[in-house]
This record gives C-alpha cells, sequence and structure tokens, in this order.
C-alpha cells in the first residue's frame, strides 16, 4: 500500500513533470520497506484509519529523496547525514527487544552514552 502518493513525493521533491513517476512509484515501496525493516515492523501496525503517522509519512519522503537524487551507489562529493533527519523521525517508533541497552539506544541517536545521559 502507497502511504505516501507520487503527487505528494513530487511536491516534497519540487518536481512538476511526469517523466518520473513510475520511478517515484517504486522508490516509495522500496522507502516503505527499508522504514519497515529498520523498525523491525510491518507499518500497517502504525496505521490509524489508513494513514500512517506524520513522521512515518515524512521519513519516507526523506529516503525517496535521498534515494532520487542518489541513484548510484558511490557519491563523488562527500555528503554527510543531517542530523535529527530519518532516524529522528524513525526512533520513537522503533521495536527494541527486550533487554535492549541504553547505549544501543544512545548510539542509534549517533550520541555518546554520556552525551545523552549527562
Amino acid at each position: 500500500m502507497a502511504y505516501v502518493t507520487v503527487e505528494q513525493l513530487k511536491h516534497h521533491l519540487r518536481i512538476e513533470v511526469t517523466a518520473d513517476d513510475d520511478y517515484l512509484a517504486g522508490l516509495e515501496k522500496v522507502a516503505e520497506v527499508a522504514i519497515a525493516n529498520e523498525l523491525g515492523q510491518n507499518l500497517a501496525l502504525y496505521t490509524r484509519k489508513g494513514a500512517l503517522p506524520s513522521p512515518l509519512c515524512h521519513a519516507i519522503k526523506l529516503l525517496v529523496g535521498d534515494l532520487y537524487n542518489n541513484r548510484e551507489s558511490v557519491a563523488f562529493a562527500a555528503p554527510h547525514e543531517v542530523p535529527r533527519s530519518l532516524h529522528y523521525l524513525l526512533q520513537p517508533y522503533r521495536k527494541y527487544d527486550v533487554g535492549t541497552s541504553a547505549a544501543v539506544l544512545a548510539n542509534s541517536f549517533n550520541l555518546s552514552f554520556n552525551q545523552s545521559f549527562s
């Protein structure tokens, strides 16, 4: 199920042409699977009245944008992750196994144990 429409993706990415509509629809499916894998649960478990919470929809848009703009596995520039973006949106929805340590939880936000609990 597409939780984010092609039109919503095009608006987010500022795309006005229709040439990439099928490609964007495919990337939306890929993003859904990747996010479900990251969270450890099917996205359908988060839906209310058939819709995902806004942070998860925005995470799909961010991931599609990244995949759309970086179509190869190698980048020649020196890109870096934008702090408090995709992982920040997914963190509250992540399923952890019983016994997950505080250090593992802190690491998921790319923080050191001392920074996050001081």
